[in-house]
């Protein structure tokens, strides 16, 4: 049996692996972690600091494969009794306070927001003269990001320009890289 959990372990490590994460690595990662955030070891004075994170990472580790293999033995009975064709039918009940989708009141609630939500674009459509007046900016920029959150932009935000067209506040110089922000 111990051959048989190492195994599976070996084949989770290699079979859920890629070039970015490691499920067992992770599962081992955050285990520690989560016995560190828990364990109040690291409160005690007088300790070496080492001697704890030792502690600690060895019973993080031991808490991460405790579960990983009681999931694989629990598995492994499991396969068992389906393979025994040992099992018992149960009834299952289960209740669920929802709203039914053919109710009237679901309906009507589901229309409401729709219409709302419609509602809101046309709007905003006739405010912006159907988005005609809506201004162009760099928004890969962090520089004009800033510029156009502190001032309302009249023609748009491009660091191309030679001082960005925005009310007084914002004034960017491109030749030397700064951007002057006055808030008034």
């Amino acid at each position: 049996m111990t051959y048989t959990v190492l195994r599976q372990l070996e084949l989770i490590a290699n079979d859920q692996t890629n070039l970015y994460v490691s499920l067992v690595g992770s599962s081992l990662n955050t285990s520690i972690a989560d016995y560190v955030t828990a364990s109040s070891d690291a409160d005690l004075p007088g300790q070496n600091m080492t001697t704890i994170l030792r502690r600690t990472t060895l019973r993080g580790l031991a808490n991460a494969f405790t579960a990983m293999i009681d999931d694989m033995l629990v598995a492994y009975a499991s396969a068992q009794l389906m393979i025994a064709r040992e099992t018992a039918p149960t009834p299952v009940v289960v209740t669920s306070s929802a709203m039914p989708l053919g109710e009237d009141a679901y309906a009507y609630a589901t229309f409401a927001v729709n219409l709302a939500v419609l509602l809101l674009v046309i709007i905003e459509g006739i405010r912006t003269k159907d988005w005609k007046k809506l201004v162009v900016i760099d928004y890969y920029d962090p520089a004009v990001l800033v510029a156009s959150s502190a001032a309302r932009c009249r023609k748009g935000v491009h660091r191309d320009h030679a001082v960005w067209k925005c009310k007084p506040v914002v004034a960017c110089y491109p030749a030397s890289g700064s951007l002057t922000v006055a808030l008034r």
